[in-house]
């Protein structure tokens, strides 16, 4: 019986991090790499309450020694904005993700300063803001894979963010917040843990 609660504690626990932590993932190895610039990213309809950053691929490694196509240099933004309205989005929050003169290449995490609220259903667009030129990760060069949203490119001046006709997707994943067990729920686990070990030794004894 005590067994039995223990792992269901366990359980609970473990459920609870995941709970809070959905997400959207909608990321895999690209085959296919688009030119991207300021303004470029990717519209999606919020499933959790705030993320804290963007997963992406950036570089294209087809086209390799192409400037109009490789690693992003700082310096670089990532912003959200909220889509209420496509033609006047407000800006929801802003990160310097790449200082002045580093680089992005590969599969790259940015985060934002402070986890950013969102509204479970509303639709909003992460990008990137910059002045250099990059390549970035495709699910697909043509057609739509997530429905929720598409690739997009904001005008910087006006703010109106503009859907890919095709409704093709960034290979992307909008995290809630870090897969990261709190330290107290880390705790919980090792006491679980080793409560767990002692019944099962005071069994093997008897």
């Amino acid at each position: 019986m005590a067994k039995n609660y223990i792992f269901g504690l366990i359980v609970l626990i473990l459920f609870s991090n995941i709970l809070f932590a959905l997400g959207i993932n909608h990321l895999t190895t690209p085959a296919i790499y688009d030119n991207a610039g300021n303004g470029f990213g990717q519209t999606f309809t919020a499933t959790d309450n705030f993320m804290v950053g963007v997963r992406l691929y950036i570089n294209d490694p087809t086209r390799p020694g192409n400037t109009a196509v490789n690693e992003l240099i700082g310096p670089a933004d990532l912003v959200l904005f909220d889509l209420s309205n496509t033609t006047s989005p407000v800006e929801v929050a802003r990160t310097r993700v790449v200082a002045a003169s580093a680089t992005a290449s590969g599969l790259v995490t940015f985060y934002f300063g402070l986890p950013a609220a969102t509204t479970i259903g509303k639709k909003y667009f992460f990008g990137i803001h910059t002045s250099d030129l990059f390549g970035i990760g495709m699910r697909d060069g043509s057609v739509s894979t997530y429905s929720g949203g598409a690739e997009a490119f904001q005008n910087v001046s006006t703010g109106q963010v503009t859907e890919a006709s095709s409704g093709r997707d960034l290979s992307f994943e909008v995290l809630a917040q870090a897969v990261v067990p709190e330290p107290t729920n880390l705790v919980l686990l090792m006491v679980c843990a080793f409560l767990l070990a002692g019944r099962m030794k005071k069994a093997a004894l008897k």
